[in-house]
C-alpha cells in the first residue's frame, strides 16, 4: 500500500514533512517505579521563554505543542500513569494530548501526521509552577502491516491549551517543536507548523502494559489495542493444513477468517465471537481442494482475509498472505 491509500481512506490524513519526526530517537531516563520510564523534556533546565496562545503572531482561540525529539513513545504498548507541566506567568486551562503520526518503513510517501489519539482531563495550573496531573491514558510506538506494507505507529506526548490565558515554559532544543493553531479533539487530523529550536516543558511517566497484569478495568482501557491488527506471522498445524492467527482487536465483536480472492475456493470460512479487548486467536484451515492442492505442490501461498466487525461501529479487514506447506 503506498501511503496515499490511507489518505484515500480518510480524507483528513494530512501529509507533511516534520524534521522533529525524522529526529533520533529520544533520549529515555528512567523513572524510580521498575519498568517505567519517563519521556519529555528536562523540567530542571532555565526555560528559554514562557509563551501560550496569545504570543503567536495571529492569536489563536487555542492552541497544542509538541517536541517529537523528546517526547516519543518508545518501541512496545504503554499505559501513560502521569504528566508533568511546568507553567509560566499566566494561568489558563490545558490538557496532556498524546499525538500520533503515521510513517512508511519503506520511506514511500512521507509521514502522515499529526492525529489526536488519546488526551487527559481539562486542569487549570498555578503559574510558575511544575504541576502533575494523573493520567490513564494509552500510548504505542509499534509497526503495522497494511496491504502488504509496513507503517509505523507512533505517539508522542503533547499538550493543548484551551484558550490564549495559559502559558507553558520553553527550553532550547536541537530541534524545532511542532505547533498547531488550534486544541485537538480526539480522533482529529491537524497540520502544524514548525517551533525553532524550542521544545514544551513537558514531561510523562508510561508504565510498559506487559508489567501491568490485569489490572483495575481503567489500566486494561488503556492498554486494550485502539484498533483491530492482525499478525503476519503464523504458526501451522495439521500437516501445514491449518494456520493460526494472532489477531488484536479493541472491543467485543465478531472475527471471521476466509480466502481472499483466488485462494476463497481453497479455505474454508471460519468465524468466532471475541468477548473483550485484547489479543485473541483464530484459524485459516485449507478445505478438501485446499488440501489436495497442498499434497499435489507441497506448499502453497495464500492470501487470508480477516475481518473483524464490533458489536456496535463500523467493521474493518485486514489482508496476510499465508505460505502452507506439508
Amino acid at each position: 500500500m503506498e501511503m496515499a491509500a490511507a489518505r484515500r481512506r480518510n480524507p483528513r490524513l494530512v501529509r507533511v514533512s516534520l524534521i522533529a519526526l525524522v529526529a533520533a530517537v529520544a533520549s529515555l531516563a528512567f523513572a524510580p517505579r521498575a519498568g517505567a520510564v519517563t519521556v519529555g523534556a528536562n523540567l530542571n533546565q532555565t526555560p528559554a521563554f514562557a509563551a501560550g496562545c496569545g504570543a503567536l503572531l495571529i492569536p489563536p482561540p487555542s492552541c497544542a505543542f509538541f517536541d517529537a525529539a523528546t517526547a516519543q513513545t518508545p518501541p512496545g504498548n504503554w499505559r501513560v500513569t502521569s504528566a508533568r507541566v511546568r507553567t509560566g506567568s499566566t494561568s489558563g486551562p490545558m490538557r496532556i494530548t498524546m499525538i500520533q503520526a503515521l510513517r512508511s518503513k519503506s520511506g514511500a510517501g512521507g509521514v502522515i501526521c499529526c492525529t489526536a489519539s488519546a488526551q487527559g482531563p481539562v486542569f487549570t495550573p498555578p503559574p510558575n509552577s511544575t504541576t502533575r496531573v494523573n493520567l490513564n491514558l494509552p500510548a504505542v510506538n509499534t509497526t503495522e502491516v497494511v496491504d502488504n506494507e509496513q507503517i509505523e505507529v507512533i505517539d508522542y506526548l503533547g499538550i493543548s491549551l484551551m484558550n490564549q490565558a495559559g502559558s507553558i515554559a520553553f527550553a532550547p532544543a536541537q530541534f524545532g517543536s511542532t505547533f498547531f493553531d488550534r486544541a485537538f479533539s480526539v480522533g482529529e487530523t491537524r497540520l502544524g507548523g514548525g517551533l525553532p529550536s524550542l521544545a514544551p516543558m513537558i514531561d510523562a511517566e508510561l508504565q510498559p502494559c506487559s508489567a501491568l497484569g490485569s489490572g483495575a478495568s481503567t489500566t486494561a482501557t488503556a492498554c486494550a489495542p485502539r484498533r483491530f491488527a492482525v499478525s503476519q506471522r503464523v504458526r501451522l498445524s495439521g500437516n501445514g493444513t491449518s494456520a493460526r492467527i494472532t489477531v488484536a482487536v479493541p472491543g467485543a465483536g465478531r472475527v471471521v477468517v476466509r480466502g481472499a480472492g483466488s485462494a476463497a475456493r481453497l479455505v474454508r470460512r471460519s468465524a468466532s465471537n471475541v468477548r473483550e479487548a485484547g489479543r485473541s486467536r483464530v484459524r485459516a484451515k485449507l478445505n478438501a481442494r485446499g488440501r489436495r492442492t497442498l499434497n499435489r505442490r507441497g506448499r502453497v501461498k495464500l492470501k487470508i482475509r480477516v475481518s473483524f466487525k464490533p458489536n456496535s461501529g463500523n467493521g474493518s479487514s485486514k489482508n496476510i498472505r499465508v505460505r502452507f506447506r506439508r
